[in-house]
């Protein structure tokens, strides 16, 4: 009886999570607030991949801030598109909320990873694109997690974040996530070049760097 309940909850949620993500660009619009602002965060649905200066400005965005991502490569328009289809879109479990403020678009917050067993997920893609309205991403991330609270009906979150990113860390502590555990990484030979991956299981050695994985308290 538990199993299928699960079961049901997780064919659910996917079912609706696809539904919001081919559904037209600013119907899921979540209202937020940042002490005297008052901005919205919009779930990208497949009918962005179709707007070039949307692809051009997440591309935009990746590359200025490729030091806190595993993997560095050459970006174009073309692969962000791919990408935003490939690897946003088409995946079941993940969605992505673009931030905007007074007619700009400033950052994207995202949700990824989906325990259903837990009924938890991960916060994924945190990312300020602009430097403009100090404050608003830890509002904007608290947004999407009380969405998704009363929308997903999610009961907890988990992140992961570089351990020598130290800014972010400090950003997610304050936003009330606590350390549980460290994944080290070791670097490997990718398509475009070096780039870091999870050590195996059975890894003993000394890693350079660190995944530090955190959960709400």
């Amino acid at each position: 009886m538990e199993n299928a309940f699960k079961d049901d909850f997780k064919s659910l949620t996917l079912t609706k999570i696809q539904k919001l993500k081919h559904g037209r660009f600013g119907r899921t619009s979540i209202k937020c607030s940042c002490s005297d602002l008052r901005f919205v965060i919009i779930l990208l649905t497949s009918e962005c991949a179709k707007n070039p200066d949307l692809m051009e400005l997440l591309g935009r965005w990746r590359k200025e801030n490729e030091a806190y991502y595993l993997s560095q490569f050459p970006i174009s328009t073309e692969r962000t598109t791919k990408w935003f289809i490939d690897k946003l879109v088409e995946v079941p479990d993940r969605m992505l909320f673009i931030i905007e403020i007074s007619g700009k678009y400033i950052g994207h917050v995202g949700l990824f990873r989906f325990n259903f067993d837990k009924r938890t997920c991960e916060i994924d893609n945190i990312l300020r694109g602009e430097k403009d309205f100090p404050g608003i991403m830890g509002c904007a991330v608290r947004g999407m997690t009380d969405w998704g609270r009363r929308n997903l009906k999610l009961r907890g979150y988990t992140l992961k974040v570089l351990s020598d990113n130290l800014s972010a860390i400090r950003f997610y502590q304050k936003l009330g996530y606590e350390e549980v555990s460290r994944i080290p990484l070791i670097q490997v030979s990718g398509r475009d070049g070096l780039e870091w991956s999870e050590a195996p299981q059975d890894y003993e050695g000394e890693a350079a760097r660190y995944y530090i994985v955190m959960e709400s308290g």
